[in-house]
């Protein structure tokens, strides 16, 4: 009659616990089954199923460990006796059959394709999350996807925010990374303009508020021109006020201008009626027909001196702001 097989030593058992599983995939997940079923038959000091299932959590890493804290605790309060606690897994079956529904599964390469198409098609929050974020969620998938760099890289670029994507639509990347790595500079340059607009923002509608007053009658906002001054970094405008002529004060700015519309009518007016009244003491009356002559380009000169105050004044603001724009953007 022959006697029972002996035990096998520590060293043996360590050659036999089976390699550690990750959650990743099914392969991997099948042959850590297997091999955890060896290992269960062959170390009989595992003689109850909580220190089997412990044996099996421990060898569990990334994914798998996650799915197993819980598992852990409850094992920990059946061992010292909580009051309520049992026991997770009524056998060895039990407990495969749970850890086969959550990672036997698996298929890599299909379900990174469903995550990716998902992950790329959700338009609402594709503007709401930042191309560093929308990356992060990228890589796990598409490392796992089996698609190819063009593949990858066209999905990544119809993912990424619009605001971002409009920036590089018409660049060239060979791969993913290289579009992510472009995308990500870009979204800090636009972080850094976002962060200055609001200054330029307030003083643009400020300017808008003060053009539409002066039409109503309403006086233009005292604070524009230290807005546009703060917003754009100018010093003192090395010119003078086309309205009054005050040292360095553009029209708009000028203390005393600023507070009213200006235009050359009335200085016009005054200096052809002037030039009239010197002609009419100098000159022999004329006849009917001379003087409306007279009225009628005394008329179309002031119109034409109006208008072209009025050119000087547009003009000067419009390179105003040409300066503003280039020193912000």
């Amino acid at each position: 009659m022959s006697s029972p097989a002996a035990a096998p030593d520590k060293e043996t058992l360590k050659l036999l616990l089976p390699l550690r599983y990750d959650g990743k995939t099914v392969v991997e997940c099948n042959r850590f089954v297997s091999q955890l079923l060896i290992y269960w038959a062959v170390d009989t000091t595992l003689s109850t199923i909580e220190l089997k299932v412990q044996v099996a959590l421990s060898l569990l890493d990334g994914d798998a460990r996650a799915w197993a804290t819980p598992i852990f605790a409850q094992l920990a309060a059946v061992q010292i006796g909580t009051q309520g606690a049992t026991t997770p897994f009524a056998n060895e079956m039990a407990f495969l059959t749970v850890f086969k529904a959550r990672f036997g599964n698996l298929d890599d390469a299909a379900v990174a394709q469903v995550e990716l198409t998902k992950l790329c098609a959700d338009k609402t929050m594709r503007e709401k999350r930042t191309a560093a974020e929308f990356s992060a969620l990228f890589k796990g998938p598409a490392d796992c996807s089996g698609y190819g760099d063009l593949e990858l890289r066209d999905k990544y670029l119809s993912g990424i925010p619009s605001r971002v994507y409009r920036k590089i639509e018409l660049e060239t990347f060979a791969t993913w990374q290289a579009a992510d790595k472009r995308a990500t500079e870009v979204e800090q340059i636009l972080n850094v303009s976002r962060a200055r607009r609001p200054e330029l923002n307030n003083f643009f509608s400020a300017r808008g508020r003060g053009r539409g007053g002066a039409r109503g009658g309403a006086p233009r906002p005292q604070g524009a021109s230290a807005s546009i001054n703060a917003a754009i970094g100018k010093g003192d405008f090395p010119g003078s006020c086309f309205g009054c002529g005050k040292q360095g004060y553009r029209h708009f700015e000028c203390p005393n201008c600023k507070d009213k519309p200006y235009t050359k009518r009335a200085d016009v007016r005054a200096t052809v009626a002037s030039g009239s009244t010197q002609a009419a003491t100098s000159a022999p009356v004329a006849s009917s027909s001379a003087s409306t002559n007279t009225t009628a380009a005394k008329s179309e000169s002031s119109e034409l001196a109006d208008l072209m105050a009025q050119m000087k004044s547009m003009r000067e603001e419009l390179e105003h702001y040409r300066a503003m724009k280039e020193e912000s953007f």
